[in-house]
This record gives C-alpha cells, structure tokens and sequence, in this order.
C-alpha cells in the first residue's frame, strides 16, 4: 500500500516538473506569412484585397501591410474609433485579408510584405511581392456643363448627369478671376449628393466680365474625381442698336417711332433731342421701360423746325448701347430718282392724299418700245410701290393727269401706238395705284397729241394740237376735247389760222366755258406769240387776243385762274437772248395784261410749271430749270403777288449733270410741295425721273440714293 502511494507522488512530482519545464521554456518561432493576392508583377487600382496565409504555433495578435518598408497602417484586426475589434483573428481565419486603398498613391511600382506578429512578440514577414499601380482609368466618367443662359438676373448652369453606380457627389466651381489656363481662383458654388441634380441657379453674377468660366467635377466612393474643360460665358452682349423708323410731322408734334428692342434683358428705352446733327447737346426727352412702346410723340415742334432724334437701348447690366440719328423735320421730305439704264423722265405729279403721289411721264428702260408711258405709284416717304408702263413698240409719252372723284386717274398724252401711222392724242384710265382699265387714241393722219387736261366736276376737257389739212397744206391748231369719265370723246374743236398754233393748258369756267393757254404763229407780233381765248361750252370763241414778248418765239407755260376774282396769271418763257427770260402775265378777266415781271439768270432758264397758295392765290409757286451753274439745275421760287418779288427760292445746284424741272404740286397733307422732272446727275443710266418732297418753305434734304 505504501508502495502505490509513492508512486503516486512520483507521478504527480514529474507531472508537476514537466509542467513547469514547459511555462518556463520561451516562445522563438515566428509566424509564417505568404502574401496569396496579389501576384506579384500584377496591375492593381482603387481597392485593392491583400489576402495572407498566416499561420503560427501560437495565437496571432495582428498583421500589418508594408508598402516599400513603410508601414501603412493597415492591420489585420480592424478596430473602430472607440477602440472595439470589428474583425479579430478568430473571426477571419480562413481568408486574412486587408484592403489597400490606392486612391491617394500615384500610379508606379511598389513592393508589399505582410508582416504578422503573435502574442509572444514574434514578428514573421511575408517575401516581397512587386506590383504596379494604375488608377488611370479609375475616375469616374468626365462630364461636361451643357449650357450657361441667362434666367432673368442670373445663370442658369445645366451639366450632363453621372451615370456611375458609385456617384459620390457633383462640385461646381466658378474660377474667377480668370488669367489663362493656369492661373486662376477656385470658388465653390455647389456641391450636391443628388446624383439627378444636373442645374444650378447662380445668383449674384455679373455677366459682363471678361473670361467668365465655370466647370464641374464629379467624384466617386473613393474620391476619384473627373474634372470638365472650363467652359466660358461670353460677356452678355450689349444691346442691339435701334434705328428710329420714322420721325412724321403733324399737328404741331413730331410723331417718332422706332425698332422693337428684342433682348431678353432689356430695361428701357432712352429717346434723345438735339438741334445739332451730331448730337451735340442732346437732351434725354423721355425714358420707357416697356419694351412693346415703340412711339413718343414730341409736341411743340414749329413749322420748318429740324431736329435730331436717337433711340438708346439698355438693359438690365445697365450696358447702353446708342442708336442711328435721324433728322427730323416738320414735314415729310426727300430727294430720290428712279428709272432704268436709258432715258426715263416724269412730267406730272398727283399726290394722293395719306398715299402718297402718282408720277407719270416716260421711259425707254422698261415696257415695250421706243418710249412708253409711265406711271410711278410712290409712298408717303417716296419709296416706289409700282410701276406701270403703257404704249407698244413706237413712241408714247404721257404730258398730264387729273384725278376723279373715283380715286381713278385719266392721263393725257400722245401715241404712235395706233392704225394711223402718225401721233394720236391719248387718254388712259387706271385705279388710283396706275394699273391699268383703259385707253384711248384720237386724231388724223398727222401729229396730234394732247399737252393738258382738266377735270371740272365730272366734266373732263383736254387741250393740245391737232393737224389741219387745208388743201395742199397742213398747218396745226389749238385742239379742245370734251371726254367723259372714262375717257371717251364727246366733242373736239379747234381753233387757229393758217399757221401753227398749239394748245398748252385750260381752264373750265364755273359759268360755263373755258380759257384756253397757247401759242401762235398764226396771229400776233411776229414769230410765237402767247395766244389766250375764251370759248363757250359749245365751242364758239368768245374773244382772243396775243400776248407777245420782248423779242420773238414765246411759249406758254402754264393758266391760273385769280381766287380773287381778278382775272388769270399766264406763266411763259420769252424768246431770244433775255437774260430773265421766265415771264409772268396777270391779265384781267377779258385777257387785257394788267402787269408782268420777270425772272432768271440766263437765256436758257426756263419755268415749266406753276400752282397758286392762298386764299385769294397771293403766292404763285415756280417750277424749272436754270442756268446760273452753267448746266441745268432744278429751281424752285415763289412770287408775291401784290409786289412781283421772289422769295424762298432753292437752286437744286448739287448735281454734277443736266438736270430739268417739270412738275409741281400741293401737298396738303403737310403744306409741302412735291416736284418732279428729268435727271442726268443722279439715277441709274441716261436720263431717270427726279421726285423732289419738300418743306412749305422748299427745303428738302441730300439726294438719297435707292
């Protein structure tokens, strides 16, 4: 018994020894590390797994990734903020694995060993395994701003959205201020999560500064970033410069009005005053920020005042920009010549009331022959809205026209346009705009042609020349024509001697009858004389009588009839070498010559036309040509009556060429005059029709040139 007890003790002493032996006996073997993944010579980016085979013969306490002999802090187990284990060595023993973030490591080769320790301190190290960063293909797909407008008072910025699944978030920047590609300031306008967010409102800007770029960037989970070229915003462009279209007188105001502004930042309208053409002291007459007024009426403008008008626009960067200046005078003037490359020319005009005026005269350019007669239908502003030729292959030429109280219009003329191989007197009827509804042509086998036509309440009666066949001789007579409305002869006379005697003008009388202007070789002094008759409604003459000149070969012009009762003034040229050959005659109501003065500077000026102001006809208006530049020049004047003196005379000497006045006219609309006639100077070839509107006073502004 005593036996087993001692071998007990035995047993349990050299238990207890061996046991001792062993805690006293210290740890040297390191734990084994074999880096699995990545391989080495391998490409890595972004996150990359480092995945270990560990192993120890005692417990580990933890493993650390090195990166070319730096450690990198990234161990094996993780531990959150607060110190706690999220992953120990129990937990992830059959994959020991690591996660290499490579985000902020530039793309090259690196060496990476694990190295793992266990509780005793022993530290075992993997071999080195060489790979190659590259994160050149990491970022997320580039975006690009689509579009910068302006919103009102701000932009309106618009990108292209990011499609990546690990969309972080969307930075917008506005680099300001802008020196080049290089240099320049960073500022922070937006950062967003929201991936569908692809706009922003920008406020506060100033769109007119230079070199103003904006970009996105867009950055993943990892911070990878995708920046987009800077795209520019032009500087907002200054407004668009308005013209003021139109600057009309009436009543006392000029009515202007201009352009529509069409910027969308538009803020107001500024209207300027100057008496100065360049503007010099203008003076702001009104100001409008409602971008649809378009007109301002100035009221207090005098007649024959001129004054200077521009139209500014500016918006809402308060950037000016100034219009065109315009001339405005209290009434509707020009200065414009139409026809084609040969000879054109208008002998007559009509104004239309609130339509502006009928032109008839000739042309070669255009229609079917030799000569055809014209008619111009022209606007209030002189730009030509028709034209209208009539004759065929020969000669056609319209000299007069009145207007019906139809609004239609009847031109007479002369044709070579007919069945008798000679000149027929012509009428033509059209609308009020020249289009053609009829025609006719009258006379013998000769030259006939009709000089003037007059309308006198319904009644139409027409005057020229007509050939007589006395035997074996032909002379021509006065040739008298009663038409109707439409044109058609109702009854013709002629009066006259055995010589030549033309009809140039008439003048239906209230009581019955007509006064009738020519000139005669038949009768008088020698050579032409001035030729006046009175003739009863049926054709008889009353009496006659010859007005002669200071030489020889007169030629009349142009009848009036005196307002006041007093009889007629008679325009006419004088023959021979007078030096103021325009002549006018103021004869009682029975032809006896009460009076006449002359006018002119040269032998070869001459009066074509003449019309009548005032109640009583005080002032005669005068039409021609003169000479004093020595070629021909357009001339306008006026005579008072009651002393025979000229006034408000305008020479037209700005031409360089012949130039001749023919017609003139009333415009009541404005108390103006319109004239026309034949030019060399200006136009586009030969000779072309000259329309000249001019003020009460006979100004008129530069040629303009179509």
């Amino acid at each position: 018994m005593l036996k087993i007890v001692k071998n007990k003790i035995l047993i349990i002493f050299a238990s207890f020894i061996g046991i001792s032996c062993l805690l006293i006996m210290p740890d040297y073997q390191v734990p084994e590390v074999e880096i699995v993944s990545p391989l080495a010579g391998e490409y890595v980016a972004e996150i990359v797994p480092i995945i270990c085979e560990i192993s120890d013969n005692s417990n580990l306490l933890r493993a650390e990734l090195w990166v070319n002999n730096d450690s990198t802090g990234i161990q094996i187990p993780y531990y959150d903020e607060m110190g706690n284990t999220i992953e120990s060595f129990e937990e992830i023993k059959e994959s020991y694995s690591m996660q290499w973030n490579t985000r902020w490591v530039e793309d090259n080769s690196y060496y990476l060993h694990v190295r793992a320790y266990d509780i005793n301190g022993n530290m075992g190290k993997s071999d080195e395994v060489l790979i190659a960063v590259n994160n050149e293909n990491s970022n997320p797909a580039s975006i690009s701003i689509t579009s910068i407008e302006l919103e009102n008072r701000n932009y309106r910025i618009s990108w292209e959205k990011s499609e990546d699944e690990d969309f972080k978030k969307y930075t917008l920047q506005h680099l300001n201020p802008w020196i080049d590609f290089f240099h320049y300031n960073e500022i922070e306008i937006l950062t967003t999560t929201e991936q569908d967010c692809t706009s922003f409102l920008h406020v506060g800007i100033d769109p007119t500064i230079i070199n103003n770029y904006y970009r996105i960037k867009v950055y993943d989970e990892l911070d990878f970033v995708s920046t987009s070229l800077p795209k520019v915003i032009l500087p907002d462009p200054y407004p668009i410069a308005l013209d003021i279209v139109s600057a009309s007188y009436d009543n006392n105001s000029i009515i202007i009005n201009w352009n529509k502004c069409l910027e969308t930042d538009f803020l107001r309208y500024e209207l300027y005053e100057s008496y100065d053409e360049d503007m010099e002291n203008s003076e702001l007459i009104c100001s409008i920020d409602d971008a649809e007024i378009l007109e301002f009426i100035r009221e207090g403008i005098y007649d024959n005042e001129t004054r200077y008008y521009r139209i500014d626009v500016i918006d809402i960067w308060e950037q000016k920009t100034k219009g065109t200046i315009l001339e405005a005078n209290a009434f509707t003037r020009f200065y414009k010549a139409y026809g084609g490359i040969e000879d054109d020319g208008g002998f007559h005009v009509i104004p239309i009331s609130q339509n502006g005026f009928i032109v008839s005269g000739y042309t070669k350019s255009f229609g079917a022959g030799d000569k055809d007669g014209l008619v111009l239908q022209l606007d209030l502003e002189g730009n030509q809205l028709s034209k209208n030729t009539f004759g065929s292959s020969n000669l056609d030429v319209i000299e007069d026209a009145v207007i019906l109280s139809d609004s239609t219009i009847i031109f007479a003329g002369r044709t070579e346009s007919n069945q008798n191989n000679g000149i027929d007197g012509w009428i033509i009827h059209t609308d009020r705009m020249g289009n053609f509804i009829s025609d006719n042509s009258f006379g013998n086998l000769g030259n006939d042609r009709l000089n003037a036509i007059s309308n006198n309440n319904g009644s139409l009666i027409a005057v020229g020349s007509k050939s007589i066949q006395n035997g074996n001789s032909t002379d021509i007579d006065i040739w008298l024509v009663k038409l109707d409305q439409f044109g058609t002869i109702i009854n013709e006379y002629t009066f006259g001697g055995s010589n030549f005697d033309y009809g140039k003008d008439v003048y239906p009388l209230s009581v019955g009858g007509y006064i009738l202007l020519g000139e005669t070789l038949s009768y008088g002094s020698g050579g032409f004389d001035i030729y006046l008759l009175k003739i009863s409604e049926f054709g008889d003459i009353e009496w006659s009588t010859t007005l002669s000149g200071t030489t020889s070969n007169e030629s009349s012009k142009k009848l009036i009839f005196d307002k006041s009762g007093g009889g007629y003034y008679i325009l006419m040229k004088e023959g021979g070498n007078s030096s103021a050959p325009v002549c006018i005659i103021k004869v009682d109501i029975n032809g006896n010559e009460l009076w006449r003065h002359n006018y002119g500077y040269t032998v070869n000026d001459n009066g074509a036309d003449m019309i009548d102001i005032g109640i009583n006809s005080d002032i005669l208006l005068v039409f021609g040509t003169t000479y004093i530049n020595g070629n021909g020049d357009l001339w306008f004047f006026k005579v008072d009556i009651n002393t025979g003196e000229m006034f408000d005379e305008n020479i037209f000497s700005d031409g360089e060429n012949e130039d001749y006045g023919y017609g003139i006219n009333v415009v009541t609309d404005d108390g103006g005059y319109i004239l026309v006639g034949e030019t060399t100077s200006y136009g586009s070839g030969g000779k072309d029709v000259i329309v000249i509107k001019t003020d009460p006073y006979g100004n008129t502004v530069g040629f303009e040139i179509e």
